[in-house]
C-alpha cells in the first residue's frame, strides 16, 4: 500500500508533488490536463497513481456525457431562451462545451477520488492540494466515501474566475480588422473553412479537382491559413476577420450574457442528482464562460454565412465547437455544407450534434458511429479517403535504400514504434513501461528500433528510455510509407500510424495494459495483435518475426474492408458530391 496519496489541483502544486513523491506518496492529478502536465516534470512515472487515472478516464467519459445532457435539459427547463441566438440553435454547441469543459472536469475529479477511496487504508494519508473549487469537490467526494482528506492551510475556497465576457476583450481589437467584404463572382464559390493548419493540405486533391468548376477560397477559423502548393486559390482569409463585427453585435452578445447571469440560479436548481453535489461554484463560473464562448463563435458563423455567402462551405471537422455552429448557420442562409472526415473516428459523445448537408466518411464503421450518436443517415456518404487512396497506390522506396539512409543494419529486423504525447489514457507510467518493455524485447529478440515521435510530443520519456543504447533511431521526420516499408512490424499504443501500417500490409502490435480502454478500432484485436505487458509484447514480436511472419493478412484485409473504402476513387466521389450540392445551392 502507498504511503499516501497527493491530489494535484493546479500548476502550483507540482513542486509539492515532487516532494510528496519522494516521501512515497502516489501523485494523483485532478484534471486530465494536469495528468499530461506531470509528464513534463521530474516526478517519476512510477510515483503517479496510474491505475486510478486510467480507470477514471474510462468511467468519466460516460458520466460526462450524462452530465452534459442533464445540463442542457436544465437550461431548456430553466432558461430556454439561452439556447437560441438570433435563430441559431445552440443546444448541440452547449452540449459540446458542457461535455468538454464542465462535465468532464467534474467527472474526472469525482472518478479519480472514487478510485482512490477504496485503496486508502486507515493508515494511508490523503492530501488534497490546489486552492480551487475542484479541490472542494474532491474533498467532498472522498468524505462521502468515508475518507478524510487533509488540506494544506489556505488551500480551499478560491473562486475560479472566468471573467465577465472574456471574449468581448478578444472581439474589440478585431473590429478594426473585420473585413465582411462581399465577393461577387460569376462562378460558384467554394469556401474551405479550416480548423487546423494541416487541413488544406490533406484535401488538396479534392480542391484541385474542383477548381475547374468553381473558385476556391480558404479560411482559417482563427489563424492565417496557407494555400498548398499547386492549388489556385481565389481568396484567403480568416473566419474571425471575415465575420461582420459591430457595436450592435457586441450588444447582442452582452444582452445574452446578462440574461444568462440572471438565470444561473434557475439552471442550477434543475440539477438535483447526487453527482452535482459540491458543484454550485463551478457551475457559477464555468457555465457562463461556456455559453459566452458559444455565442462568440455563433456570431462569427452567422456573420460569415450572411455576409457574401459562398455557394458551398467545406470543412474537415466533426468534433469542434465550430462544427456544431457553422453548418447550422449556413443552413439558415441556404448554403450547403460538406464535411470530409478528418481522422479516424471512434464512437464517442463528441460526435453528437454534427449537422452537415453531407458527410464524406472513410468507411462503414464511421457511418455506424455517427448514426449511433444521432446523425441523420441520409446525410452520410461512404467515399473513402483521398490521402489513403494515394497511400495504397504509392510505391515505397526500396527497403534496402531506406534502411541504408537511416543508418540501420539491412541484415536485421526493424520494428517501427509510433509514440504519442502523454494524454488521457497514455499516462507517463504507461509510456515509460511501454518503452522499457520495447527496449527489453529488442535486447532479447534481437531487433532494431525505429522510433517515430509524434509532432506534438513534448516530453523526453523516449529519450530517457533509450539513452546510451545502440540499434535505436529516434526521429520526428521522414516519409511514413518509406519507414513502414523498411519495417517488419509496427508497435504502438493507439497512434493512427497503425492504420497506415495496415494499408501497407504491415503487422501491428498494440500495447494495451490492463485497465486501458479500447479507444480505436485499428488497435483492437480486430486488426492487430494486442499485448498487455512487456512479456506479451516480446512474445508477439518474436512470433511475427518468426513463424507468424505471414499470418494476419486475412484479418487485416477484413478490417480494411469494413473501416476504409480503398478503391482509388475517393477524390472523384467527393468531387461529384460537391458538384451535386452546388447544383442545389442558393448561394452566388
Amino acid at each position: 500500500m502507498a504511503e499516501g496519496y497527493f491530489f494535484v489541483g493546479d500548476e502550483a502544486d507540482l513542486a509539492v508533488a515532487g516532494a510528496m513523491a519522494q516521501r512515497g506518496y502516489l501523485v494523483v492529478p485532478m484534471t486530465s490536463a494536469l495528468e499530461a502536465r506531470l509528464a513534463g516534470t521530474d516526478i517519476p512515472s512510477s510515483s503517479v497513481a496510474d491505475v486510478e487515472i486510467r480507470t477514471a478516464v474510462k468511467d468519466a467519459e460516460a458520466e460526462a456525457e450524462t452530465m452534459a445532457g442533464e445540463m442542457v435539459a436544465a437550461i431548456e427547463n430553466g432558461a430556454p431562451e439561452l439556447l437560441d441566438y438570433e435563430g441559431l440553435d445552440l443546444r448541440p454547441a452547449v452540449f459540446h462545451g458542457a461535455y468538454h469543459y464542465l462535465a468532464s472536469e467534474i467527472a474526472f475529479a469525482r472518478q479519480v477520488a472514487s478510485c482512490v477511496a477504496p485503496r486508502a487504508g486507515e493508515d494511508t494519508e490523503v492530501v488534497v492540494g490546489g486552492r480551487g473549487l475542484l479541490a472542494d469537490l474532491v474533498v467532498g467526494t472522498l468524505a462521502g466515501l468515508g475518507v478524510e482528506a487533509k488540506v494544506p492551510p489556505g488551500g480551499r475556497g478560491r473562486v475560479i474566475s472566468s471573467g465577465p465576457m472574456r471574449t468581448i476583450a478578444r472581439d474589440v481589437p478585431l473590429l478594426v480588422k473585420s473585413k465582411p467584404d462581399a465577393r461577387p463572382s460569376e462562378r460558384p464559390r467554394i469556401a474551405l473553412v479550416a480548423t487546423s493548419r494541416t487541413q488544406p493540405r490533406l484535401c488538396v486533391d479534392v480542391l484541385k479537382a474542383l477548381t475547374a468548376d468553381a473558385e476556391i477560397e480558404l479560411y482559417g477559423s482563427n489563424f492565417d491559413v496557407k494555400a498548398p502548393g499547386g492549388l489556385d486559390v481565389a481568396h484567403i482569409g480568416r473566419l474571425d476577420y471575415h465575420s461582420a463585427r459591430s457595436v450592435a453585435s457586441l450588444r447582442r452578445r452582452a444582452r445574452h450574457y446578462r440574461s444568462l447571469i440572471r438565470r444561473v440560479p434557475a439552471i442550477r436548481a434543475g440539477l438535483e442528482e447526487e453527482r452535482w453535489r459540491w458543484t454550485d461554484p463551478l457551475i457559477d463560473t464555468r457555465l457562463p464562460a461556456i455559453i459566452d464562448r458559444v455565442t462568440f463563435y455563433a456570431e462569427q458563423c452567422l456573420s460569415f454565412a450572411r455576409t457574401a455567402p459562398p455557394s458551398l462551405v467545406m470543412m474537415m471537422d466533426e468534433k469542434s465547437l465550430i462544427a456544431r455552429l457553422l453548418p447550422r448557420a449556413c443552413a439558415m442562409a441556404g448554403v450547403p455544407t460538406l464535411d470530409m472526415q478528418h481522422g479516424v473516428l471512434a464512437s464517442e459523445p463528441s460526435l453528437r450534434g454534427v449537422a452537415y448537408s453531407k458527410l464524406c466518411v472513410f468507411g462503414d464503421s464511421t457511418k455506424d458511429a455517427l448514426i449511433e450518436h444521432g446523425v441523420d443517415e441520409a446525410t452520410i456518404e461512404v467515399t473513402g479517403c483521398p490521402r489513403f487512396d494515394a497511400l495504397a497506390a504509392t510505391r515505397p522506396t526500396p527497403r534496402a535504400e531506406v534502411v541504408h539512409r537511416l543508418g540501420l543494419d539491412i541484415g536485421r529486423a526493424v520494428i517501427m514504434v509510433a509514440t504519442q504525447p502523454v494524454k488521457y489514457t497514455i499516462t507517463p507510467k504507461v509510456k515509460q513501461d511501454f518503452l522499457e518493455a520495447l527496449v527489453e524485447a529488442a535486447a532479447s529478440v534481437g531487433f532494431q528500433l525505429l522510433i517515430k515521435k509524434h509532432p506534438h510530443e513534448k516530453d523526453d520519456i523516449v529519450e530517457r528510455a533509450v539513452e546510451g543504447l545502440a540499434d535505436v533511431l529516434v526521429t520526428r521526420k521522414g516519409r511514413l510509407a518509406d519507414m513502414l516499408s523498411a519495417s517488419d512490424a509496427l508497435v504502438t499504443v493507439h497512434s493512427t500510424v497503425a492504420l497506415e501500417a495496415l494499408i501497407l500490409d504491415r503487422p501491428v502490435v498494440a500495447y494495451r495494459p490492463d485497465g486501458m480502454p479500447e479507444l480505436v478500432p485499428f488497435c483492437s484485436r480486430e486488426a492487430a495483435d494486442v499485448a498487455r505487458d512487456g512479456a506479451e509484447l516480446a512474445e508477439r514480436i518474436r512470433f511475427l518475426l518468426g513463424e507468424g511472419r505471414d499470418t494476419g493478412r486475412e484479418k487485416r484485409a477484413r478490417f480494411l474492408e469494413r473501416h476504409l473504402l480503398l478503391d482509388g476513387k475517393s477524390t472523384k466521389r467527393i468531387h461529384d458530391l460537391a458538384l451535386r450540392l452546388l447544383g442545389g445551392s442558393s448561394g452566388d
